[in-house]
């Protein structure tokens, strides 16, 4: 409920005014207009806003133009409790409104501070999100443009929300898989970095002591330790220029393609990337579709709408070839990347007319896929670190103490 500030004028002339809480102000006007009252003005009440919203516009008022950067959890808020409010009757903005009194963080009611500013000078609210970049990414503003032009724009959030709820579901399992190995890579690092540079010269000072002779794993480890004592720098300086010149050429689309093409050439892991794509593919085309979109307009979004560019480059592919005549499974069949699984049931969605239905099937199943693949790897990657952890430390302890069974040996 919000406070609002009403003027009116009944019918024998007489003008009034006065203040009322109501859900929006078309509410209120009805209200009004069903007790009798006409010529009915009705406006915020500026001094009834909310803490939260007070300080996102105070913010406004006083500068700060910077827009924040929206996570996941929140992203899928707003799109799920947006499309609920649509649902429930709600004008657009409207639910924009509401919603920034119920916002789950600061940086949201910014947001959508800014997407009620944009909306009220006669924007649309995909173009309002485009205009925050750094909130909303390109499969978001997409699938919201797709169902405005649909006319179905509840139903495309809804489609959105379910959409970002698999991502959210797949990061968190990559996320968990992940953190053992990297956790015991950096151990790993920290440990070897440490026997290298403090823990080798004394047993090489013993050794030279000694005067022994050292197997040929002694010396290595040996002028290992030496060359990152004296250019340990030139290593750290090379590796940090080595990840700038990766990621500028990852940020290039030829160099997109090329990692792509690398990554989906290795063993497992490039089915499993394939199986990924392949799902978001089916699933954001379907919600497309469903959102009331034609299959042409829909490949159109579609190409702006996901992540991978070899598969941004499959649906241009896609909408060249449907513009021709050509059916879409022949496309898809043709890129050489989409799983078979898609292909064939696109070909039955299309003979059918149920094309959407039959993506948003193959979408479940292959993020299934994707979700067994990913389970089964998590399994295997904490025993696979530990062994190349104790391989590599053992390694280096046998280095060190090989000389030294030798001398015991010779007494």
């Amino acid at each position: 409920m919000f406070n609002f500030k009403w003027s009116a004028q009944s019918w024998a002339g007489e003008h009034t005014h006065g203040s009322a809480r109501a859900p929006s102000a078309d509410a209120l006007r009805g209200q009004l207009q069903d007790a009798g009252w006409f010529a009915v003005t009705v406006s915020r009440a500026e001094w009834a806003l909310s803490p939260a919203t007070f300080r996102v516009q105070a913010s406004a008022a006083f500068g700060h133009k910077r827009t924040p950067s929206l996570t996941t959890p929140d992203q899928l808020w707003l799109v799920a409790q947006l499309g609920l409010l649509l649902d429930a009757g709600l004008s657009l903005i409207d639910a924009i409104t509401l919603l920034q009194e119920t916002g789950p963080s600061h940086a949201l009611a910014t947001v959508l501070h800014r997407i009620e500013a944009e909306l009220q000078r006669g924007q649309a609210l995909s173009q309002a999100l485009s205009a925050l970049p750094k909130a909303f990414d390109a499969l978001t503003i997409g699938v919201i443009a797709a169902a405005e032009e649909g006319g179905q724009l509840a139903i495309g959030l809804r489609h959105l929300a379910g959409h970002l709820r698999k991502s959210q579901h797949m990061r968190a399992q990559l996320r968990a898989a992940l953190t053992y190995p990297t956790v015991v890579a950096c151990v790993a690092a920290m440990v070897i970095g440490v026997i290298l540079v403090w823990v080798i010269p004394g047993f090489e000072a013993q050794f030279a002591r000694e005067k022994i002779p050292l197997p040929w794993l002694t010396q290595q480890l040996i002028q290992l330790s030496a060359d990152l004592r004296s250019h340990g720098w030139l290593l750290l300086m090379g590796s940090g220029l080595l990840w700038h010149l990766m990621h500028r050429q990852n940020q290039s689309l030829r160099g997109q393609l090329r990692l792509e093409r690398i990554l989906f050439l290795l063993p497992r892991v490039g089915t499993w990337l394939l199986t990924t794509h392949s799902a978001a593919f089916a699933q954001t085309l379907s919600s497309l579709l469903q959102a009331g979109l034609p299959l042409r307009s829909a490949l159109s979004h579609l190409q702006a709408a996901l992540q991978s560019a070899s598969f941004r480059a499959i649906a241009a592919q896609a909408k060249n070839d449907v513009e021709q005549g050509v059916p879409l499974h022949t496309s898809l069949r043709g890129s050489g990347r989409v799983l078979p699984l898609l292909v064939q049931l696109c070909a039955v969605g299309e003979a059918t007319g149920k094309l959407d239905q039959l993506l948003d099937n193959a979408a479940n199943a292959l993020s299934d896929e994707a979700d067994r693949s990913l389970k089964l790897w998590a399994s295997l990657l904490e025993p696979i670190a530990i062994l190349i952890l104790g391989l590599i430390v053992g390694t280096m302890v046998l280095a060190m103490y090989w000389p030294i069974f030798q001398i015991g040996q010779t007494i």
